[in-house]
């Protein structure tokens, strides 16, 4: 998705804002809120007991501070100073790191992690190391959970030509679909898919024909089709163990 301009921030918002929780006040951002808000819900369910959760890319900290709020543990990763500082004050009890570009190892040993979150983290998923590490992290039937943007999508094809011709975040790279081969390869189970974001709505429009687009979505059935969606959100399982009972 992309950021908001600082323009699209209204004077009258307070000050301490980042542009991305601004923009949450708008129609089309409280979809996907509420959606990925539901997924971290599973997640959190399918554990069974909460334990040390990475998020990495947290931002300000609300996936974060959902998961503690449910009795877990966590450590915070992000590159972004100011926003990890917001993190931090959020979750005071989470260890909170400021990472760089050149970043290639979690902050966790092998087979101590239950969750690993990695929403919105541009390039990420499809890098040649953060599967590994994912992993090596986590325990036998720990979970990964994270949102795709996928090239194979009609949304996806037209971002990743504009990007190549006009210059962007060139953050539609890969289809979903060869992911998630490979994500397999590596030794993961998908338990939950969904296809978000098939109309062209502007990532952070108020439009009143959000929910007629996003309702069309729904009831047409297209969030089952994750493998043609622009934007898809999972969860997969590390292959080798049995979750706690709650």
């Amino acid at each position: 998705m992309n950021a908001p301009t600082p323009s699209s921030a209204s004077s009258a918002q307070p000050k301490d804002l980042t542009a991305w929780e601004i923009a949450l006040e708008g129609r089309f951002q409280r979809y996907m809120t509420d959606h990925q808000r539901g997924v971290m819900q599973l997640a959190h369910d399918r554990a069974g007991r909460p334990s040390l959760l990475i998020d990495f890319g947290c931002g300000p900290g609300r996936w974060t501070r959902f998961f503690m709020d449910r009795g877990w543990q966590a450590t915070c990763v992000d590159i972004d100073a100011s926003s990890l500082g917001r993190a931090q004050a959020a979750n005071p009890k989470a260890q909170c790191i400021l990472a760089d570009r050149n970043l290639r190892r979690l902050p966790a040993g092998d087979g101590e992690v239950g969750l690993v979150l990695c929403i919105g983290v541009y390039r990420m998923l499809e890098s040649d190391w953060f599967l590994g590490e994912v992993k090596r992290v986590l325990k036998p039937g720990g979970l990964f959970s994270g949102a795709f943007f996928n090239r194979f999508s009609p949304r996806g094809y037209y971002r990743y030509a504009m990007d190549k011709a006009f210059g962007g975040q060139d953050c539609y790279v890969q289809s979903y679909g060869s992911w998630r081969h490979r994500a397999r390869t590596e030794g993961f189970d998908f338990v939950e898919e969904r296809g978000l974001c098939w109309f062209p709505i502007p990532s952070f429009s108020n439009s009143p024909l959000v929910p007629v687009f996003t309702g069309i979505e729904k009831a047409c059935g297209l969030q089952r089709l994750p493998s043609l969606s622009p934007w898809v959100t999972f969860i997969a399982e590390k292959r080798g163990g049995t979750r706690a009972a709650p």
